[in-house]
């Protein structure tokens, strides 16, 4: 029996000790083993799952940031047109100049964090100038679209710390696994010696890796590839 190791995967646990398990149910014999057993799959099941469900929610708060930064962008640039319509075309304009120290571009080409963190300074500055209507309106819907976009960080955020929580469960399962494994082989190895079977009666309750086929030498190739025997 081998012990898991770091770089053993969820998935490879709960299928080893599935295997584990059928054979103690088959063997039927052995119900204390299968009962230490099926408590590890139950829980190597359920922690398979449940970091699944956690990996795909890293997914869908990537998916809501990237929409959520398509949103901010298309604001940015809205309202980057209606400043500069307010400031009469002169980009020097307080009108203009006070919400874009960079052309409206370079805003949108930032990552949604950052872009939010860049455009802090939008209501800070509109209570210093006059803006008509339609800037205002525009204004406002960048304003949202910030609002909204912290929110999907924030919740991309938790979903990462969420993950991270079961990646450590997934470390004490492993060494869960490996002590209980233990246990359950030297017991098999006990009733083994005690019912005088073979010595390999233990190693038959757990999954080996596929053997790989032995290797031909060039000269026995060279009789196959011949016809010859």
């Amino acid at each position: 029996m081998k012990a898991y190791e770091d770089k053993t995967t969820l998935s490879q646990m709960r299928r080893d000790l599935r295997y584990t398990r059928g054979v103690l149910l088959a063997a039927g014999v052995h119900e204390v083993e299968q009962r230490e057993v099926q408590k590890l799959f139950e829980r190597a099941k359920a922690l398979d799952g449940e970091l699944t469900d956690a990996s795909d929610a890293i997914v869908d708060a990537n998916a809501l940031v990237a929409w959520r930064d398509g949103v901010l962008d298309r604001c940015i640039g809205r309202f980057g047109l209606d400043a500069l319509h307010a400031a009469g075309g002169d980009r020097d304009d307080l009108r203009f100049k006070g919400f874009f120290r960079e052309a409206p571009g370079d805003y949108i080409r930032l990552g949604l964090e950052s872009e939010i963190e860049q455009t802090a300074h939008f209501q800070e500055v509109a209570r210093e100038v006059v803006l008509p209507k339609g800037a205002q309106t525009s204004l406002a819907a960048v304003e949202a679209a910030r609002a909204e976009g912290t929110k999907a960080i924030k919740a991309r955020e938790s979903a990462v710390k969420a993950e991270a929580v079961l990646r450590l469960r997934v470390l004490r399962l492993r060494d869960d696994a490996n002590a209980v494994r233990r246990s359950v082989y030297n017991s098999l190895e006990r009733y083994a010696i005690d019912k005088k079977l073979e010595d390999s009666y233990a190693d038959t309750f757990f999954a080996r890796a596929a053997k790989k086929p032995a290797k031909k030498s060039a000269a026995r190739a060279k009789r196959i590839d011949d016809g010859n025997t």
